[in-house]
């Protein structure tokens, strides 16, 4: 069999593309009972709080918030909101958003660099006193002589001193 690299990738992102269908469909499907489960709430908020006088005067002003938020989702489908609830948690990089990935990513390359960093110039140190101490005790000295110059010798200094 030939290797088709060209294949392998359609079949790569077929996997992808189904994974990630199948994935916002138990997305959907959850989101949705959840919001079902709201409107009934919702909908006992209304019938039996917001309707019963005693406990709307005993609630103070957050009555009207409350009845209020209420009144709104009732009025809103669950199926719309559990899709729109999908959408806002769809991220192309999983159940994470993509800005959070690289984060953590850069997070984790950042401490990594740091660390290298580190390792790098205490061996860069280390190195270097490598090298002077070599170049200390290699060091080349110079004959005097060899410049040129006279070296003092007992008899040198004996001339000196005659004049």
């Amino acid at each position: 069999m030939r290797f088709e690299p060209r294949l392998i990738t359609v079949v790569v992102v077929a996997c992808w593309v189904v994974g990630f269908i199948l994935s916002r469909v138990i997305m959907l499907a959850e989101a949705w009972h959840h919001e079902k489960e709201m409107a009934k709430d919702d909908a006992f908020v209304l019938s039996n709080i917001c309707a019963n006088h005693f406990i709307k005067s005993s609630m103070g002003e957050t009555y009207s918030d409350v009845c209020s938020r209420a009144r709104l989702s009732l009025s809103l489908s669950p199926f719309a909101k559990a899709v729109r609830r999908v959408v806002r948690n769809t991220y192309l990089c999983g159940d994470v958003s993509c800005m959070s990935l690289l984060e953590r990513g850069f997070a984790t390359v950042g401490t990594i660099a740091m660390a290298v960093c580190a390792v790098a110039a205490g061996g860069l140190f280390a190195v270097a006193r490598m090298v002077t101490a070599y170049a200390r005790h290699k060091r080349v000295d110079f004959d005097i002589e060899s410049l040129g110059y006279q070296r003092f010798t007992s008899s040198a200094a004996n001339k000196i001193k005659e004049l």
